[in-house]
């Protein structure tokens, strides 16, 4: 039996307004709901009277769920949205899609434009889900592009719902990365042509990339596969964060805003350059001798570069002006790209 195809696009949030709405008004024609699970309880019904003036056909579901740190848990809300959607509308008789994106990540127009027909040929083929190539776009802190490439990732964008569905913690069971509650059989979308015009971009600052690599995963639970204690530095960190901030960070977001005002505290600014070469193979490791964690995984285990990226995102990216106050060394051996090595020399030599 051939069943109607119902479109959800859902997305979880937290003051990233600009980002959200360019999903919001792009796809809001091309699906019959979109959930929105807004967990910035400070920020969110700014969010919420936004969204209800582009609701012009009663298609949004806004949720209210607060930040704990934990990405399985906020996403299953949109999926427990979806079941309580269907059960009191009694939609049984479609077949129920989930268009999951972040709001960093925006479909090419013909992904948007095909959507049902995609949904319509994974129902007839028995795929429950597709994989979407990634573009990924690289920004400056004007927003303008600095890199791009199309990627090798294909990432499980659409798939279908199932009662019950839920999220669970992937890898050692950390709450930053997420899989499912059960298997799918996915399909790669025009995996061979490189030029399809079935695509995503992936768009972040630079900045971002490091926020969210060091400040999200590494202070959520050990940063990697959520590695949780196999990461040796990840307690003794967190025991820092609390000794020196007042109050403790209760979510990353807590410790990103600590260190967006600068002047951090100097126990964690040598934390940043004790650590900012962790999972650097090529470095001199008499001088740099090896962490206790690359000594347990390998000096280039997966997560050491979100350990490094405390102090790219600090000192390469919030306080520049901050490492000036420290050895020349210490810049010339750190993972900072040329333009920046560059730029502290410069201003050195202005204040010499």
């Amino acid at each position: 039996m051939i069943f109607p195809i119902r479109l959800y696009f859902c997305c979880i949030t937290g003051n990233r307004w600009e980002e959200l709405k360019i999903n919001v008004k792009s796809l809001y024609d091309y699906v019959d709901n979109l959930i929105i699970v807004d967990g910035n309880y400070k920020e969110c019904q700014i969010t919420h009277d936004k969204l209800i003036k582009l609701d012009k056909d009663n298609k949004i579901v806004w949720v209210d769920y607060c930040w704990h740190d934990n990405f399985p848990e906020q996403r299953t809300k949109y999926l427990d949205t979806v079941g309580n959607l269907i059960i009191t509308y009694k939609r049984y008789n479609e077949a129920s899609y989930i268009i999951r994106l972040d709001d960093d990540e925006h479909f090419s127009i013909d992904t948007i434009k095909d959507l049902r027909k995609l949904c319509r040929w994974a129902e007839s083929n028995q795929y429950d889900m597709l994989a979407i190539r990634c573009h990924g776009v690289s920004l400056n802190k004007d927003n303008k592009r600095i890199s791009f490439s199309i990627d090798n990732y294909h990432k499980g964008l659409i798939y279908k719902y199932y009662p019950k569905l839920k999220y669970i913690p992937s890898g050692w069971g950390g709450p930053v990365h997420e899989t499912y509650n059960r298997q799918f059989a996915v399909k790669k979308v025009q995996e061979e042509n490189k030029n399809s015009k079935y695509y995503y971009d992936h768009v972040k600052q630079q900045g971002e990339v490091w926020k969210r690599a060091h400040c999200r995963n590494f202070f959520i639970d050990g940063g990697g596969p959520n590695l949780l204690e196999r990461q040796k530095l990840w307690r003794p960190f967190r025991a820092l964060l609390n000794e020196i901030i007042s109050p403790s960070p209760k979510t990353w977001i807590d410790y990103d805003n600590y260190l967006k005002v600068g002047n951090v505290d100097e126990k964690l600014k040598n934390w940043f350059i004790r650590y900012r070469l962790e999972g650097q193979i090529n470095r001199d490791l008499e001088k740099y001798p090896l962490s206790e964690t690359e000594r347990e995984l390998g000096i280039n285990y997966d997560g050491a570069s979100e350990v490094r990226e405390g102090f790219l995102y600090y000192f390469g990216w919030l306080h520049p002006e901050e490492l000036l106050n420290y050895s020349e060394e210490i810049i010339r051996n750190s993972p900072l790209d040329r333009e920046i090595k560059e730029f502290y020399e410069n201003k050195r030599l202005v204040r010499k």
